[in-house]
């Protein structure tokens, strides 16, 4: 089951052209949900590593309205020796309705640095305890 990551809102300033929130903002929020998952659950206990996105699939399932609640769930799919790959879903739903609509889904894979910004090969005590 999937973890509640981000409770939020997107307010009226993120708009395109067409009336909806720009997916640069869906991705932008994705992103920082993939992100704040991997420091819970690994980098919190390495202070010396980061990480950064090697790569991000997104699918935009439904258009995001302006003044719209945002949840973000997600969880840790695998983790290998050189990546942590998480698969994330978004729901939105506007002020006056009550049913959540699933809005995007994506899969976001990041690779550990080290302070010298070298990718660090990512230790098997941690590969481990993300074994299924």
């Amino acid at each position: 089951m999937d973890n509640l990551i981000i409770k939020s809102y997107f307010g009226g300033q993120l708009n395109n052209s067409g009336g909806s929130v720009k997916g640069a903002a869906l991705f932008e929020a994705l992103d920082v949900a993939a992100l704040t998952l991997v420091n819970e659950n690994i980098t919190q206990f390495y202070n010396q590593w980061g990480v950064v996105t090697n790569r991000a699939e997104i699918k935009y399932h439904d258009r995001v309205l302006p003044f719209s609640f945002v949840e973000i769930y997600g969880d840790i799919d695998s983790v290998s020796g050189a990546s942590i790959d998480m698969g994330l879903t978004m729901y939105t739903r506007v002020a006056k309705e009550t049913e959540w609509r699933k809005s995007c889904t994506g899969v976001f894979c990041f690779s550990i640095i080290n302070e010298q910004k070298q990718i660090v090969r990512i230790p098997r005590d941690i590969r481990d305890a993300f074994k299924r």
